[in-house]
């Protein structure tokens, strides 16, 4: 039976589908990778005075010829001492240019497909004097779980100072290292908080629908009011690893966390 898992998550995404006559890039434009340069033709317009930094990215799980653009908007002061930006995707996609770089025509233009925009959110730098211009580690934001989520940001850096001070014992931490063991309260007090790409948020619990034929949808439950959830933050460990930071948040119950180093899956 195959499995199709569908969390019941806002993912605060806003999607925008083009015309054939909309926005165009030359396959020379995207290769040059200048994403500024040509921030005004594929951005909309209320988002081109916000951007201030772009990069363009060659997709390779489509057919033909895609590219993303990606844009990083100004941070912004956001509720509860955390900082607040916007990122902004754009995908050109041509499928009938040859995908083979040497072979495929670089006039060939390919048109924007898609567009999409989402709140990132980080802690503000308590001490820097300039606010949120310092701040890192943005993460994508949770709109079904905003006030969660800033709680799992916090805990986490406070739970990395602790370490760092000497305060967590070494049984709070469950630490493996490509399926090895290792010091865990070693290894979190080593963790850079500018490294986060991702803090999820979830009941811990899913519902699935009744079987057809071999799928089977399954669905994140709600988490209810004053009920425990699951936290699972990651951290770049390198280019190609990542460590997994993984707690449950529960009144009452002292803290403990799984901490996991492994390859970045390949997708």
């Amino acid at each position: 039976m195959r499995l199709i898992f569908c969390p019941l998550l806002a993912l605060g995404l806003t999607f925008t589908a083009h015309a054939q006559d909309g926005p165009t890039a030359s396959l020379k434009e995207l290769r040059a990778g200048d994403a500024m340069a040509l921030a005004d033709r594929l951005l909309p317009a209320d988002a081109r005075g916000d951007v201030v930094s772009g990069i363009v990215r060659r997709e390779y799980h489509l057919p033909g010829q895609a590219f993303d653009a990606i844009y990083t908007g100004s941070v912004r002061p956001g509720a509860g001492q955390t900082c607040v930006r916007t990122e902004y995707r754009v995908v050109l996609h041509n499928e009938t240019v040859d995908p083979n770089a040497e072979r495929a025509d670089p006039t060939a233009l390919l048109p924007v497909t898609k567009t999409s925009r989402h709140e990132e959110i980080a802690l503000a730098n308590p001490n820097s004097a300039v606010g949120c211009a310092t701040s890192t580690g943005f993460v994508h934001a949770d709109r079904q779980y905003p006030e969660r989520q800033v709680y799992a940001l916090r805990t986490l850096a406070e739970m990395v100072a602790v370490a760092r001070a000497g305060g967590i014992n070494d049984e709070q931490v469950d630490c493996r290292t490509q399926g090895d063991l290792c010091d865990g309260v070693a290894q979190l007090s080593k963790l850079e908080l500018n490294s986060l790409s991702a803090v999820r948020v979830t009941s811990g619990r899913k519902q699935c629908d009744p079987s057809e034929g071999r799928v089977r949808t399954c669905y994140a439950e709600p988490i209810g009011a004053g009920n425990p959830f699951e936290i699972e933050a990651t951290l770049s460990a390198g280019p190609v690893q990542i460590w997994k930071v993984s707690w449950t948040a529960e009144d009452g119950k002292p803290l403990a966390l799984s901490l996991r180093k492994s390859m970045i899956p390949l997708l």
